[in-house]
């Protein structure tokens, strides 16, 4: 382990504390999870930013019935566009 120090403000200061001790783990234990989560997220290339992006982007003016049966041909054309 490399020893590091960074600074949170009070209120995430209390919280993460609050969180580590229901727990029972370190405070230094629940950053390194939150660290290891905002690199995965990072490694992944922003899935969750483009899945966000692809919500309601589908315009429709056809006014297809066949969502249920058809979604994920809809999300490839709305990924593509």
């Amino acid at each position: 382990m490399i020893r590091t120090q960074i600074q949170l403000d009070r209120d995430q200061y209390d919280r993460l504390r609050a969180l580590a001790a229901r727990r029972s783990q370190s405070l230094a234990q629940l950053v390194r999870e939150g660290v290891d989560r905002v690199l995965d997220e990072s490694d992944r290339g922003g899935t969750w930013e483009g899945l966000w992006k692809a919500v309601g982007s589908c315009h429709d003016p056809a006014n297809a019935r066949d969502v249920s049966v058809r979604h994920d041909e809809y999300l490839a054309n709305a990924y593509r566009s």
